[in-house]
């Protein structure tokens, strides 16, 4: 890891970031399952990336908190629709 990397990761770390940390969400069609979500810096688009895990039957992780509906439809929408992407 380069000192710019370095850098970011402290950046990220002082302004709340969400790069690095870990929600989950409950599933609509059944709410007896949970999915979580984790979110990374793509560093080719600099751009925030959603990783989401498989359906799980379990109840919420301890010490993980709810993504906010909200949150959802904020991170990780199409920033540049340019031709050659859709």
């Amino acid at each position: 890891m380069d000192l710019r990397q370095q850098q970011q990761i402290q950046n990220n770390a002082k302004n709340s970031s969400l790069i690095g940390k870990y929600f989950w969400i409950r599933m609509q069609d059944n709410p007896k399952y949970v999915r979580t979500v984790y979110f990374k810096l793509n560093p080719f688009t600099n751009q925030i990336d959603r990783h989401f895990s498989n359906d799980v039957y379990s109840t919420p992780p301890e010490g993980v908190e709810e993504l906010p509906p909200n949150l959802m439809r904020y991170v990780g929408g199409m920033s540049n629709p340019l031709p050659y992407t859709l």
